[in-house]
């Protein structure tokens, strides 16, 4: 051993323990992990059985007993705050025993060193041999690691410019492809055996194809359609490879990697260059590993190359918790261990059994769930015990008729025996009910009482755990109803909130106007009465059958009183029908047979609904019989207005194109509208979490866009727990301030003193179909892999012999195939209840003291009744199960046959009455007069518990403040920046710095509401001369009167004509006006030092000389010292031209131009050098 070690060698595993004030003596369990000699053990540790605890006695007792140095140890485990939690235990229990030793002397201590273990993460270790060693096997060691979120744009990208062929995926979505190519390069960098290569995949997947289609067999009849669609999927994937090896080309050339790359790459090192594995022995003669149930094939291996052959390796995990196997979790790292790791003989494999987390009941329960695991393992697997003193807890469960019963019913009994109980505790009126745990108050009940905690850690917490992220927001909406606080966690539930689906939609609507689908979604939540939606139809209709764009129809639409033929449109439509009927709809008093309403839509038409909303139709155009109403235009008018803000604000940063279109739709209001009962923030939490989200990705992209944002979004919507959040990350930590929302896989590694388990119906969870086999018998059955065009075949899998497999030994027959499809099915379908079992275990473990497990007969709008999940039945076998809250375990003998809320009418005023809609404005507004009169009065100052209130509140705002002006030298700008950003910045860096640190919202101006006006005006303008080929007439009114939609109300709802048309008129009249422009609005961005700068270039001229780039001013002309840092926007501009172009920034003029003056101001026009020196300047770096 080092120098560094302790001597002390008759120490017991218990003397260890006492000598560093452990809280409790270790067990038999942990005591012979403890003791065991410097080789190589797997230990099994159930949930919550103390493994970080165990894992660090391990290191003092080794360290105590002089047979390791601190120095000498590694740690591994999968996430920052595991590796975090684990290295401070470590320096924690050194520490107590250097202390120790010191004071009583028990063990000479002549040389005891300082140094510490080495913890982190999986990825970092791999990637600290990558950095090292890259260059040995001829790769780049300096490669950029990239997250999630830039992997999927940069697989966008690629996939967006794909000019490969696709006969099998043509038809597939772009966000499809985007998704699948992600997966296959992640399954194949992460799970592939070391001998399988891209060419050797290819070979078997067309084998495989070709097997199932009888090619070159002579089959006188082709397969059943099942059989061909699984072979298409077989070359789908076939030909995803190609772009999956034109993804990490593109990696490799951009010098970026993803962690399945760095992984791989330092296996490779391992295994071919012998010295670096040597090294590594050399180093660390004692090695944790910790969940080493998730790990891959990729770092399995490299963890084997390095440390298997009997070096002293300690692996902890649990086989009943190995739930990531879709990500690239190795089913076969835990059982191979024992021969991976073993030296002559296999290593030894011991167990930690006791629960230190959960209460007695609720073990009985996740011990009943996971016994028929054990007959599928080739491990010991313990069954967990209570800890000493350990109380029985509660499990309870409650039958619903439908899901939406059961929704309210979760609500009902969390309101009841866990809010309003801790509630009453925090306002000194008694605790609550037992099992709810010690009754501290939460967070939001001490804003509500004005009461101080003084831990919030105290309060009990809880979680509602689903097994997929849809039930969770009819959940979520139910607790909001009955004033539980609540919050879904992850970007998977998040994206399916009402509110996000909306914004969502304005988003994806924005980016492609051909997305009418999603246009629908806004325009049925408007409110249209059924007549406003058929004329609003019809007049789509009108715009795609004319083949006429927004900015042009207007001028053509038809009027009333026009007298036209029968194939031209008219005001009250058009005499004939079908395809002759361009107006859409019939003539005032006729009747067609035609209803665009009992017809499928023309995908024409319906692409066509984005310009029939941003150019709505004439005040006099009627369909049907029918005008559009006052109210329908005005909705629609905002709605035009809103996309048209989002349309504008697309080439922003990510994070700030989402901010606007929150705003622009009034989502933040909307959501505390409709929710009454509950805190504001809470309210705007979805919202709030969304922009947290776009700012994260657009940190994390290298070039993002708001498509590939939205395709992630997408993404994070099919994946159980989104992307990276479905991890066994960052994970929030459990808050006893709201009940947190989340999936099971995101739950993993967190606990709570109430767990709720919703949705227990075979089908739900486990998430496995089923199909009838005979008449007495159904059975699980599952596509696993076949079903998945992003998966590899589970043959060619380094783990293969543990995953069911497709045998197609002597398929000679079509007949032949369909069967083989059939067994696969059945036999995947057993192994995927066995993984559904695992993830219940894990999530009945997450609940310290009450569980509670729900279910219902019928899913909301659904006609079949559902059966009991299995794992809930065997809870209920185990006898500790007790009905909940007066509601009912099982349902009636007679359960209802069909779902009782088919049958009910539901009815509603719709459009909603402009009573409703000013109802609501009058309690806004009574709120608002109630604030201003209560401040204006200073009531309730003079009350000692108010003004306390006051005084606490602003001690905090004040210590905020103090808090914020000592950081905001310290804030980091990002890798992105906005060019208005950096003149920002220049004005006032304070400011700019505390607006980074805290975005707040700025209220709307008139100035910049006219400043947005005009530049839609002028991109309407251009846009339209560049369709015609000509100049238009200022007199056109189709083109340019302000009703082509750009005049648009302004914040306070008035409309300014006036000052848009002086506007428009100057600008007609200027050099600018009569020229034609190279280029409108364009984005682009310009690399400058480490910062990426994105700016919008309002126009682009072409002239003999040169460029001329010119931004439009619609203000006041800036004082003269104020002059410089506006023109820092020009020095961008320049800078981003010509590298984008090719051409030298000399050749590349810019000026600001002063619309209502008239006034021209060039930049500077410095060469390169100058120009970027003086926008370093402003970021603070030095030039050089």
């Amino acid at each position: 051993m080092s120098s560094g070690g302790f001597t002390g060698r008759d120490l017991t595993p218990e003397q260890t323990a006492r000598l560093i004030g452990a809280a409790y003596p270790p067990t038999a369990e942990q005591a012979a992990v403890m003791a065991h000699p410097m080789a190589p053990q797997l230990v099994v540790a159930g949930a919550g059985a103390g493994k970080t605890e165990t894992m660090s006695l391990r290191v003092v007792h080794l360290v105590a007993t002089g047979q390791v140095a601190p120095d000498e140890v590694l740690g591994l485990t999968f996430t920052r705050k595991a590796a975090g939690e684990l290295g401070e235990r470590l320096r924690e229990r050194l520490g107590t025993l250097e202390r120790a030793i010191g004071a009583r002397r028990r063990i000479p201590r002549e040389d005891l060193d300082a140094a510490r273990p080495t913890v982190s993460t999986y990825d970092s270790f791999a990637g600290t041999i990558y950095k090292d060693h890259a260059l040995r096997i001829g790769l780049e060691p300096t490669a950029r690691l990239i997250t999630d979120a830039e992997t999927y744009e940069l697989a966008f990208r690629t996939v967006s410019t794909w000019t490969g062929e696709l006969a099998e995926l043509g038809e597939s979505a772009l966000s499809t492809i985007v998704a699948a190519a992600v997966s296959l390069d992640g399954q194949m960098t992460s799970l592939l055996r070391a001998d399988v290569y891209e060419r050797i995949l290819r070979e078997e997947l067309e084998a495989t194809a070709a097997t199932l289609l009888g090619e070159g067999e002579g089959w006188s009849r082709s397969p059943n359609a099942d059989v061909r669609k699984i072979a298409s999927r077989h070359r789908g994937r076939a030909e995803l490879v190609d772009i999956v090896l034109a993804l990490r080309a593109e990696r490799i050339a951009t010098g970026v990697a993803t962690f399945a790359d760095i992984a791989s790459a330092a296996r490779r090192i391992v295994t071919e260059v012998p010295d670096v594995a040597d090294e590594l022995r050399a180093r660390y003669r004692l090695v944790l590993l910790d969940e080493y149930q998730d790990t891959s094939v990729a770092q399995t291996d490299l963890l084997a190359a390095a440390f298997g052959g009997g070096c002293a390796v300690t692996a902890v995990g649990d086989p009943h918790q190995s739930i990531y196997g879709w990500r690239g979790a190795s089913a076969a790292a835990l059982e191979t261990f024992p021969e991976r790791f073993g030296g002559a003989t296999p290593a030894e494999v011991r167990s930690l059994s006791t629960s230190w987390r959960n209460d007695v009941s609720i073990l009985e329960v996740a011990n009943s769930i996971a016994r028929p695991l054990g007959a599928h393992s080739s491990l010991p697997l313990p069954t967990l015990g209570a800890r000493p003193g350990a109380g029985e807890g509660s499990v309870e469960s409650a039958w619903f008729v439908t899901s939406d019963d059961e929704a309210k019913g979760i609500a009902e009994i969390l309101r009841e025996s866990w809010y309003e109980p801790a509630m009453r505790a925090a306002s000194g009126e008694g605790a609550g009910p037992a099992e709810v745990g010690s009754a501290h108050p939460t967070a939001a009940q001490a804003v509500a009482t004005s009461t101080v905690a003084t831990s919030t850690a105290a309060a009990p917490t809880a979680a509602v755990l689903g097994r997929t992220n849809g039930a969770l927001v009819t959940i979520h909406a139910a607790l909001l109803e009955a004033g539980v606080p609540a919050q879904i966690v992850g970007a998977g539930g998040l994206v399916l909130r009402p509110e996000i689906l909306d914004l969502r939609a304005a988003l994806a609507a924005a980016v492609d106007p051909t997305r009418g689908d999603l246009l629908v979604r806004l325009v049925t939540g408007l409110g249209l009465g059924l007549a406003d939606l058929r004329t609003l139809h019809a007049w789509s209709g009108y715009l795609a059958r004319a083949g006429l764009r927004s900015g042009t129809a207007a001028a053509t639409a038809p009027t009333a009183g026009s007298v036209t033929s029968a194939a031209q449109p008219t005001a009250a439509g058009a005499s004939g029908a079908g395809a002759e009927e361009p107006a859409g709809g019939p003539s005032s008093g006729e009747q067609t047979d035609t209803d665009p309403f009992e017809s499928v839509i023309d995908p024409r038409q319906e692409q066509t609904l984005a310009e029939a909303i941003d150019v709505l139709p004439p005040e006099e155009y009627e369909a049907y019989g029918h005008r559009l109403t006052h109210v329908a235009r005005d909705r629609l008018e905002r709605l035009a207005l809103a996309l048209r803000r989002i349309r504008a604000a697309a080439h922003l940063p990510v994070q700030d194109a989402v901010a606007i279109a929150i705003e622009s739709l009034g989502l933040d209001l909307e959501v505390v509208a409709a929710s009454p009962h509950v805190e504001p923030g809470i309210a705007r939490a979805g919202l709030d979490e969304i922009v947290r989200l776009a700012s994260s990705y657009a940190a994390g992209v290298d070039g993002a866009s708001l498509s590939g944002f939205l395709t992630y979004l997408d993404r994070a919507e099919e994946r159980e727990g989104g992307l990276s959040d479905a991890d066994p990350s960052e994970s929030q930590e459990a808050s006893g301030a709201v009940v947190q929302l989340m999936t099971v896989h995101r739950a993993k590694g967190l606990e709570w003193d109430v767990v709720v388990l919703p949705g227990l119906m075979r089908g739900t969870f486990p998430a496995v179909s089923y199909k009838k086999v005979s008449d007495e018998e159904t059975l699980p059955n599952d596509n696993a892999w076949l079903g998945d065009l992003g998966a590899v075949p589970s043959s060619v899998r380094g783990d293969a012999d543990r995953l069911p497999q497709l045998d197609l030994t002597g398929v000679g027959a079509p007949a032949d195939a369909g069967r083989a499809l059939k067994d696969f099915g059945l036999t995947a379908g057993a192994h995927a209840v066995l993984e559904e079992r695992r993830l219940a275990y894990v999530a009945v473990t997450r609940a310290r003291s009450r569980l509670l497990m729900t279910w219902a007969t019928f899913k909301n709008g659904g006609a079949t009744p559902q059966v009991r999940s299995p794992f809930l039945a065997e809870a209920i076998r185990t006898g500790e199960v007790r009905p909940a809250g007066g509601h009912e375990i099982d349902p009636p003998e007679e359960p209802p046959e069909e779902n009782p809320s088919r049958g009910v009418e539901v009815s509603a005023v719709w459009p909603p009455e402009p009573a409703e809609e000013a109802d609501v404005s009058r309690r806004a507004r009574a709120a608002a007069e109630g604030v201003r009169a209560a401040a204006d009065s200073g009531a309730g100052l003079d009350d000692g518990e108010d003004a306390g209130l006051w005084d606490r509140s602003a001690a905090i705002l004040l210590a905020e403040r103090a808090e914020l002006a000592s950081v905001l030298g310290e804030v980091p700008l990002g890798e992105h920046l906005a060019a208005t950003s950096l003149v920002a910045m220049a004005e006032d860096p304070e400011g700019f710095a505390r607006q980074k640190l805290r975005p707040v919202p700025r209220p709307p101006a008139t100035a910049a509401t006219l400043g947005t006006q005009f530049h839609e005006w002028v991109e309407h303008r251009f846009d339209a001369q560049a369709l015609t080929g000509l100049v238009p007439d200022p007199d056109d009114a189709g083109l340019l009167d302000p009703a082509l939609g750009v005049a648009e109300k302004d914040a306070s709802g008035a409309v300014d004509e006036r000052r848009l048309a002086e506007l428009q008129e100057k600008f007609e009249a200027s050099e600018w006006g009569a020229r034609r422009p190279l280029a409108v609005e364009a984005p682009l961005q310009v690399r400058v030092g480490p910062v990426v700068l994105r700016c919008t270039i309002d126009a682009v001229y072409e002239s003999a000389d040169g460029i001329d780039i010119v931004d439009w001013k619609t203000g006041r002309i800036p004082p003269e010292d104020a002059l410089p840092t506006k023109l820092l926007q020009l020095d961008v501009n320049r800078l981003a031209w010509s590298r984008a172009k090719g051409g030298p920034v000399e050749e590349v003029r810019a000026c600001l131009y002063y619309v209502q003056h008239g006034v021209t101001i060039p930049a500077i026009q410095d060469d390169e050098a100058a120009t970027e020196a003086r926008i370093l300047a402003v970021l603070g770096i030095e030039a050089g």
